[in-house]
């Protein structure tokens, strides 16, 4: 896998020819959750998604002292985060 590539020394022409065409679904590490790379991806996925939760009380709160210009950059931040975790991006 990609961090194991890494860790051997390979250089960035070898890892992507050996890893990136591997990489065709959007969660690649939920069907090696048996690797240290699957689990790493795995952790930095939910710390990464940790953020949306933390978003959307602040959008309501945003919006409660009408402050409608962050509000606006949390939802699209929000959008962004999502659209991450469903692995569209």
């Amino acid at each position: 896998l990609l961090f194991s590539e890494i860790w051997n020394g390979a250089n960035a022409e070898a890892i992507w020819t050996t890893v990136g065409a591997g990489l065709k679904e959007g969660h690649f590490y939920l069907s090696h959750l048996d690797t240290g790379d699957g689990v790493i991806q795995l952790g930095v996925a939910l710390g990464c998604s940790v953020a949306l939760w933390g978003l959307i009380p602040t959008i309501f709160q945003f919006i409660k002292e009408k402050n409608y210009a962050f509000a606006v950059f949390a939802v699209l931040n929000s959008l962004i985060i999502l659209t991450a975790i469903l692995g569209l991006v």
